[in-house]
């Protein structure tokens, strides 16, 4: 986790070389641990993840696809994913990190269910966030709006 802390936040890290700036990653990252949290994660999340990484950052689809590839191992790597809220927490506007709930509920909700375990996640990190509950719950309202999802 240290080595991880590390690369997230040293400016001459593997991942800024590679284009990867830290809270892109951390973004990245945070988004496939919310896809994993119902204990998988299908070819239709990664897509979503990718598209939102696309949209949300301005990237290309192959720029979108190695920030994917980077956040999974990040995620992969690392023993938990505060690192991850802290490093977002600094580097986005109150704006952003509304915004980044938003993309996290389209993960969660991108199957159509809300799992114990997500709700959770997304408590925890709406905290960590300083997102209040009601600015997340517009944003898992939109989230649904997008997905066609109705309550």
């Amino acid at each position: 986790m240290i080595d991880l802390w590390k690369k997230l936040t040293q400016t001459e890290s593997r991942d800024t070389a590679h284009g990867v700036e830290p809270h892109r990653l951390a973004a990245a990252a945070l988004l496939v641990e919310a896809a994993h949290m119902d204990g998988s994660m299908d070819a239709e999340e990664l897509s979503s993840i990718r598209t939102l990484l696309a949209e949300r950052f301005g990237l290309a689809a192959g720029d979108a696809q190695m920030l994917l590839d980077e956040g999974e191992r990040a995620a992969r790597e690392s023993s938990d994913w505060q690192g991850f809220t802290s490093t977002i927490k600094e580097a986005f506007d109150q704006d952003g990190r509304i915004a980044l709930v938003g993309m996290l509920w389209q993960v969660v909700l991108s199957d159509g269910v809300l799992h114990d375990h997500e709700a959770s996640l997304m408590r925890r990190i709406t905290g960590l966030l300083y997102v209040s509950g009601r600015e997340s719950a517009l944003a898992r309202d939109e989230a649904k709006r997008t997905l066609g999802l109705s309550d």
